[in-house]
């Protein structure tokens, strides 16, 4: 996130232009981004999740590329067209809806645990035995076992499969 700061604030200086004069241009451009909320992605007092209006704002103001603000925020880049069902999802029922959106939130914040992964610099440890020992675990499986937990949590009669390194593919039935 250091790095976001960073760009902005060099970006910033480049043009001359102050807090104040950010903010004049976002409201001008029809952006609602105030001078402290400025300030702070500045000063690099970013929020934890940056918001995606701020960083078009600044985009736009600073004459930056979007997707590589998003990027260096840790946020998944956003495609123009929305994704939309088709029709025949209209059949799914309250539950299954809610399994469909627990599905798409563990993608996205898989993929947005890949990019700040990929963002921050790593040290690789001196006895690749300790590096196998302190491993953490990846997006892909943190995504995983939330959308298990979600799809347990769900009440749906699904079947699930889980793949051991002893056994064919298990299928659990949840009831």
């Amino acid at each position: 996130m250091q790095k976001l700061s960073t760009t902005l604030k060099e970006a910033s200086q480049q043009r001359s232009y102050s807090i104040h004069d950010i903010t004049n241009r976002a409201h001008r451009l029809g952006y609602k981004v105030g001078k402290s909320t400025v300030h702070r992605y500045l000063s690099g007092q970013l929020p934890e999740k940056p918001n995606n209006e701020v960083l078009k704002a600044f985009a736009e103001v600073l004459s930056l590329d979007f997707d590589n603000l998003l990027s260096l925020a840790g946020k998944p880049q956003i495609l123009e067209d929305p994704f939309i069902l088709p029709r025949e999802a209209s059949a799914l029922n309250r539950r299954e809806r809610q399994a469909v959106l627990a599905i798409v939130n563990a993608l996205l914040d898989s993929k947005a645990e890949t990019i700040k992964a990929l963002n921050q610099t790593t040290t690789p440890a001196k006895d690749p035995k300790t590096a196998i020992k302190r491993r953490k675990p990846t997006a892909e499986d943190l995504a995983r076992a939330e959308l298990y937990e979600t799809l347990e949590k769900s009440d749906l009669d699904l079947a699930v499969y889980r793949h051991s390194p002893d056994d064919e593919l298990d299928y659990d039935s949840y009831n």
